[in-house]
């Protein structure tokens, strides 16, 4: 998940710099607080905090017979919101 979560990062900071039009950090910083619902590789992500901080859902995972199965997501923003 990591190289996921990696890929997923240039990408948005891709969108947010095209959208931006420009290098300058304010205004990448905006375009990144109004991006929302970007289908990820590793996951949507559905905004950003204005601290810069990704709002997803979270995929809970087990192991079973040695390998990664999906449990279930959390998506109650109470949880899968970053505080500032």
């Amino acid at each position: 998940m990591v190289a996921a979560s990696a890929f997923d990062a240039v990408m948005v900071l891709a969108k947010a710099i095209e959208k931006a039009g420009s290098l300058d950090k304010d205004k990448i910083m905006s375009a990144l607080r109004d991006l929302r619902d970007y289908d990820g590789v590793a996951g949507k992500i559905l905004r950003f905090t204005t601290g810069g901080n990704a709002v997803k859902e979270l995929t809970l995972q087990i192991v079973r017979n040695g390998e990664f199965r999906r449990y279930g997501m959390i998506t109650e923003e109470d949880i899968i919101v970053p505080s500032e």
